[in-house]
């Protein structure tokens, strides 16, 4: 087995979080059709929740870069992450806990680094 080194796997650990941040945010900010649907829809969630989440989740996968910020910025993508998946399980979507799930695991893992 090929032993990373620490600094690698915490940079591989930044880049994912911080990648599919921007990605689920930016997708809440353009107010793609499906986000629209699954905010109003799906989980009966007000159309202005959706854009605070998305400015949250930009911040917090831009945050992420910066070594002075990252650890705030892991702390409040837990956050995200807790309700992201209540939200999910309340609203009868269970299987899809499994995405804010492991990125709850890599921010823990960002946050005690």
């Amino acid at each position: 087995m090929i032993k990373l080194p620490a600094k690698s796997s915490l940079w591989a650990a930044v880049a994912l979080v911080s990648l599919s941040n921007l990605h689920a945010g930016g997708s809440k900010l353009i107010a793609q059709e499906w986000m629209v649907h699954e905010f109003t829809e799906i989980m009966h969630l007000p159309l202005w929740m959706m854009y605070f989440i998305g400015v949250a989740q930009v911040l917090t996968g831009l945050l992420l870069l910066p070594g002075k910020t990252r650890r705030l910025a892991a702390f409040a993508n837990g956050l995200l992450c807790c309700w992201a998946m209540t939200s999910v399980v309340v609203s009868g979507m269970g299987f899809f806990v499994l995405i804010p799930l492991a990125s709850l695991t890599l921010s823990l893992f960002l946050y005690i680094q």
